[in-house]
């Protein structure tokens, strides 16, 4: 779930720094974080989807949650 997390907040910031300048730094930083969105995406196919979801404080099966 943290990987999931990681990777959706790669995918939300990645408009920010796309449209942060044309300077190298801007480049390399939306470089960096599109590399990290891809490992992310890796990483979560090799695994099962999660079993659980949590709402609020609770854990719900995943069947359940819907």
């Amino acid at each position: 779930m943290l990987i999931a997390s990681m990777r959706r907040h790669l995918q939300v910031s990645l408009p920010f720094y796309r449209s942060g300048g044309d300077t190298p730094w801007w480049r390399e930083q939306a470089e960096a974080l599109a590399q990290g969105h891809a490992w992310c995406t890796g990483q979560l196919a090799r695994v099962p989807e999660p079993r659980f979801v949590l709402r609020g404080n609770r854990l719900f099966a995943r069947e359940a949650a819907a």
